[in-house]
């Protein structure tokens, strides 16, 4: 008998379980649970049910802040690292 490795054994494992998962979503069960077990009435899904599709935001800078923030944050400590990265090549390259 030919031993089989560790990646088709965890091959077969997930095939296993996903055909599991199949059978449980086929027969219903994972609908079943959902219902049971998700709350009905809470703050949120009232609040979905009141507003209406067509209430849409139009964004503005204002909005964005906070990613542009962070795209300046982050290339700004982009070009420190690379300016110190280049100092410390340097001064290893004198030794």
């Amino acid at each position: 008998m030919k031993s089989l490795s560790i990646l088709s054994i965890i091959i077969l494992l997930k095939i296993n379980f996903l055909i599991r998962i199949l059978r449980l979503r086929e027969n219903g069960l994972v609908d079943k649970w959902a219902n049971d077990f998700v709350p009905k009435n809470t703050k949120c899904s009232i609040t979905a049910k009141v507003k209406k599709e067509n209430d849409h935001i139009r964004l503005s800078l204002g909005h964005l802040s906070g990613a542009f923030a962070l795209l300046i944050i982050g290339c700004t400590l982009t070009v420190v690292v690379l300016l110190i990265e280049k100092l410390i090549a340097a001064v290893g390259h004198r030794k």
